[in-house]
């Protein structure tokens, strides 16, 4: 079980990857908001537990950078289905903000193909959230991509004990929308 969550760690940094040489340093731009982010307190436990419809435990920090006017701020947070006794399971919410645009289409086509030639993941657009979105399905779990606007970039993580359905898209397509949500306030 603690290779799942390493897998799924690995599937963050490359993911991210594409986005690094286009968004962490650079020049500033008007409106990017910057600084801390903490997406354990952005979400609590029933927020999670509301979108995906099973209770959570305390959410864990995980990846994270305070940025500033050049570089990416970026936090994941890790919520454990209380239904697992081991705590192995989680649902993950990984947020980036970034000080420049760099959510451009050859930005977001990197990630897919990342997604593609690292987790041979399917992939399928996803409509009704964010500016872009999509679905990736591998063989250790379920992500939900989503990028808005210049420079916000979001994916949900659903373990692989959550089938590939439209329930658990539905799940993953919640819980992104309740980050957008909060993250606009």
């Amino acid at each position: 079980m603690r290779i799942q969550h390493l897998l799924a760690t690995s599937a963050l940094l490359l993911a991210l990857a594409p986005l690094a040489g286009c968004g962490l340093p650079g020049s500033s731009t008007s409106g990017a908001t910057q600084g801390k982010l903490d997406t354990c307190a952005l979400l609590s436990n029933a927020d999670v537990a509301t979108a995906i419809g099973e209770a959570v435990k305390d959410g864990q920090p995980g990846l994270s950078n305070e940025g500033d006017a050049n570089t990416a701020t970026f936090s994941e947070c890790r919520y454990p289905l209380a239904s697992d006794p081991d705590g192995v399971r989680k649902v993950s919410v990984f947020v980036r903000r970034s000080p420049v645009n760099d959510n451009t289409p050859a930005a977001i086509d990197q990630v897919r193909q990342s997604m593609r030639d690292n987790f041979n993941a399917k992939l399928t657009n996803i409509s009704g959230i964010g500016d872009t979105a999509f679905w990736a399905v591998y063989f250790s779990g379920r992500q939900l991509h989503v990028f808005k606007g210049a420079n916000l970039y979001l994916f949900v993580t659903m373990p692989s004990i959550f089938p590939d359905n439209a329930a658990t898209l539905a799940k993953a397509k919640a819980l992104a929308q309740k980050t957008l949500d909060k993250l606009a306030l």
